[in-house]
């Protein structure tokens, strides 16, 4: 997948998953398109920083918080401008 251009980008949140990945929202800090900000879940190196699409956020849907609950299971939080 690719990652389209994005006007202002941006890591909205980080989180590490049990194996030791980050994972991260690649936002868009585009508020002029109707769906919303464009929102993708990517893993980021912590070597380089180079981040790698996993998949995207859905729209209009603003996704803001990532967390790793016990059993290892990623959550995504909304937040409603």
């Amino acid at each position: 997948m690719d990652i389209l251009p994005l006007d202002d980008p941006r890591i909205a949140s980080m989180a590490t998953a049990p194996d030791g990945t980050i994972y991260g929202l690649l936002k868009s800090g585009a508020r002029r398109d109707p769906g919303g900000p464009l929102t993708y879940l990517v893993t980021i190196n912590p070597t380089n920083g180079n981040v790698t699409p996993v998949g995207f956020g859905p729209t209009p849907v603003n996704l803001d918080g990532l967390a790793f609950i016990p059993d290892g299971l990623l959550n995504c939080q909304s937040v409603l401008d």
